[in-house]
């Protein structure tokens, strides 16, 4: 199970050593990035999951490097054109493997609560919720945790629909984007980035500071090309770096052409791409650095391209010579036929 962070008091001369030896450094340091790959999260597939609330929430734990368990009554279920396949029977589960349960939106919560496997996801949840893991869902996820009996006494958000059910075993429905209650985080449809922020929150990562940049390099390729490259620096880790491409117009208005995402190097901080542009002219380049929590930040304007085709000279001098040929041979030609007409 995870552990919450626990503060060390720091002497007064050890942070004064360190804040000078810090000083002294020419050298940018990056923030170790603190991720939650130990988090194990298990989740349940059903064809009847909400899409959205299920990739969004499944993906950004991804994203946060969390190890993603699929269990069910199925083998399989085919969502968004994806075919997901169960890691392990619910029978099988052993809950202290996990920190989290999460149960996505749609009707499947309700679907299971009423069909013939009900006694034993109800097993399956009330061992979770016993073990100490962080109940989650999004929508209408919640209702099997009061289909459950494990939310008496407890706050619990989803669609509206939920309140009767909640309340007949002995929660309380809260109007509410995401609410925190004891072991249970629960969200409305659509709020599936703001449960994960909360969880990260409540485990002890999630942090609000933006990326920023420490170097960009632009270097001119032939063919109308550039490498850039964009270094950063995060608390946590960074995710996503984007060029934002602008044409700079006679009067000096831009005009968006396109984005181009850069990919991580061998060091995470570190993303680089060729980018290639289509035609001739003026062009100006943002870029935008997004973290693994959403946190984001722009650098406007960071340089100014012209790209103009290279003429190839010694193709021209070359095409010239033979061009001059040709017509010193045709007016030699066209003379000596003169003269034999004559």
């Amino acid at each position: 199970m995870i552990e919450m962070h626990k503060y060390r008091k720091i002497t007064l001369p050890f942070l004064l050593i360190f804040l000078i030896l810090f000083l002294k450094s020419n050298e940018v340091s990056h923030v170790t990035s603190e991720t939650m790959s130990e988090v194990n999260v298990l989740t349940i597939l059903h064809p009847e999951l909400s899409t959205t609330d299920f990739f969004g929430v499944v993906n950004y734990l991804t994203n946060l490097e969390c190890q993603i368990t699929y269990t069910g009554f199925v083998s399989s279920v085919y969502l968004s054109g994806k075919r997901l396949y169960t890691d392990i029977t619910v029978s099988e589960v052993d809950v202290n493997d996990y920190d989290i349960f999460y149960i996505a939106g749609g009707w499947a919560a309700q679907t299971i609560s009423e069909g013939e496997n009900s006694a034993e996801a109800f097993t399956l949840v009330q061992n979770a919720y016993n073990a100490g893991l962080l109940m989650t869902s999004v929508c209408g996820g919640a209702y099997i945790f009061a289909a459950a009996d494990i939310v008496n006494g407890t706050q619990i958000t989803g669609y509206e629909g939920l309140e009767t059910i909640v309340e007949a075993a002995g929660g309380t429905y809260v109007d509410s984007t995401v609410v925190i209650d004891g072991q249970f985080i629960t969200a409305q449809y659509g709020y599936h980035n703001n449960l994960v922020e909360t969880i990260a929150d409540v485990l002890g990562f999630y942090e609000e500071t933006p990326p920023s940049f420490v170097n960009i390099t632009i270097e001119k390729l032939e063919d109308k090309q550039c490498n850039v490259t964009v270094e950063t620096i995060d608390a946590s880790s960074v995710n996503k770096v984007t060029i934002m491409i602008y044409q700079i117009l006679e009067d000096n208005q831009t005009t968006f052409i396109k984005s181009e995402s850069l990919y991580k190097t061998s060091n995470e901080y570190i993303f680089s791409e060729i980018i290639s542009f289509t035609s001739d002219g003026n062009y100006s380049l943002d870029v935008s650095i997004i973290d693994c929590y959403n946190n984001y930040a722009v650098e406007a304007n960071i340089a100014e391209i012209e790209i103009v085709t290279e003429i190839n000279t010694s193709k021209t001098y070359s095409t010239l010579v033979i061009s001059l040929a040709c017509i010193i041979c045709f007016a030699g030609f066209t003379t000596i036929r003169r003269r034999n007409n004559r």
